[in-house]
């Protein structure tokens, strides 16, 4: 009886996403004729070509269902608002090539993430903001990288530009490695009105010798803050490779939704650098069996972290 109820479950899951849309929180494009970016060093294989919606959508097709991507800055080399504002052109010129039509089940862009200015201070942010807001409409937020510079969090100048987005209620994307987890309470709990999205769920180190209880106490506290989500992405490259198996992903996916539930949880694939970790499909559909299977989660709640509570931190109206 158990595993029929199982079965049922699973093909209601599959159904409901057949009917519906995920809503991928990830997306990357590139352009390296206009961009320098940081991830040919790191990965040169993926620097072989740009990376486009074609690309992705052909990623995604083995899925039966409607993507619509929120597409994500990208780390430059000499990160600036110049380059910044020119990075939100070319997302919003990929947002127009490819609108959201509710009426069809088109997958399509949603909106952008946009790159950080906030080390430059209060002035340049309320600008750089404001330019963003007027110039380039499907802008939804900002992504900064602390991994690397612990000294963000305590920088006075940096400090007042987060102080800006708090004000204007722009969603913050935070890429933190496990050890800075405790620093991002702190920063949670001085901007409590500033939501914040940890990406790639916190950097678990997932190929250790037993459960990482380290990054569980840091993801635990920041549980607490009710203004913390957590992006359930990036697990096969917090892996390593492409070895991962189900098992290694289940009690780190079933940790964050008892700590933080549905409500603060975001899908997204991490495409194109997943494609270094593992393929799209894989991927998409090992979290299907753990969210159905393994923790045998209600409908209502894998639809709410596949898309429900993008729509809320983003703000995206429907």
């Amino acid at each position: 009886m158990f595993f029929l109820l199982i079965t049922c479950l699973l093909n209601l899951i599959v159904q409901v996403i057949s009917d519906g849309l995920v809503i991928d929180t990830h997306v990357h494009n590139t352009n390296l004729s206009l961009f320098n970016y940081l991830y040919p060093s790191k990965w040169p294989d993926l620097a072989a070509h740009d990376w486009t919606m074609s690309d992705y959508f052909n990623a995604t097709a083995g899925v039966p269902t409607t993507f619509y991507a929120i597409l994500m800055e990208l780390e430059k080399v000499d990160a600036n608002p110049d380059n910044g504002f020119e990075e939100a052109q070319f997302f919003q010129s990929i947002g127009e090539k490819y609108p959201i039509d509710r009426h069809s089940i088109n997958d399509g862009v949603m909106g952008f993430v946009a790159s950080s200015v906030m080390s430059f201070g209060a002035d340049v942010t309320t600008a750089y903001i404001q330019k963003l807001q007027s110039e380039t409409p499907l802008f939804k937020g900002i992504r900064q990288t602390f991994i690397g510079n612990d000294t963000l969090f305590t920088d006075e100048a940096f400090l007042a530009g987060i102080g800006v987005l708090e004000n204007k209620k722009i969603p913050l994307d935070l890429m933190v490695s496990a050890s800075q987890l405790d620093l991002v309470y702190g920063l949670a709990k001085q901007f409590s009105k500033l939501k914040m999205n940890i990406n790639h769920i916190g950097w678990p180190n997932i190929t250790g010798d037993s459960f990482d209880q380290d990054w569980a106490n840091s993801m635990s506290r920041l549980a607490g803050c009710s203004n913390v989500y957590v992006k359930l992405s990036g697990l096969p490259m917090a892996y390593g490779s492409e070895s991962w198996t189900e098992d290694d992903f289940t009690p780190y996916v079933k940790f964050i939704v008892e700590h933080f539930s549905p409500k603060r949880i975001n899908f997204a694939g991490n495409w194109f650098v997943l494609n270094e970790f593992g393929d799209y499909v894989n991927m998409f559909n090992t979290l299907m069996d753990i969210m159905g299977q393994k923790l045998v989660m209600k409908i209502f709640d894998v639809i709410r972290i596949l898309a429900g509570t993008a729509l809320e931190f983003y703000d995206i109206k429907v």
